[in-house]
């Protein structure tokens, strides 16, 4: 193969892999959830919108706020998988606080999270 055919993949183009949603009035990049990471779904260490094909209420996702160890995973997730201006900044608790996701916010995210991948 010669030089010219290679493909550089840079940091730029794996940033912008995955789905541009909008989340508290402001634009965000989800990347899909890595294989690494499926036993976060499998253990019930959070709670989804999605268990046994019914839509779980909104009350039901402040246990992933509230509950320390749910919310320790919750951002773990949001840090790892979530960026925004463009895919340039990786989310931050801080920076879900600032931008005022609320409840319905966090929801909408992880549906969005787990149906990338489809």
């Amino acid at each position: 193969m010669k030089k010219e055919e290679i493909k550089q993949i840079t940091l730029d183009t794996m940033t912008k892999v995955g789905k541009e949603v909008e989340l508290a009035g402001r634009k965000y990049l989800i990347a899909p959830i890595n294989i690494g990471d499926m036993n976060l779904i499998e253990s019930g260490a959070l709670i989804f919108p999605i268990f046994e094909n019914k839509t779980i209420d909104e009350i039901a996702f402040t246990a992933n706020v509230f509950d320390p160890e749910k919310a320790k995973i919750l951002f773990y997730i949001i840090e790892k998988y979530v960026r925004y201006e463009d895919g340039k900044i990786p989310m931050t608790k801080e920076l879900v606080e600032e931008h005022g996701w609320s409840i319905k916010d966090i929801k909408k995210f992880l549906e969005v999270w787990l149906q990338i991948s489809d």
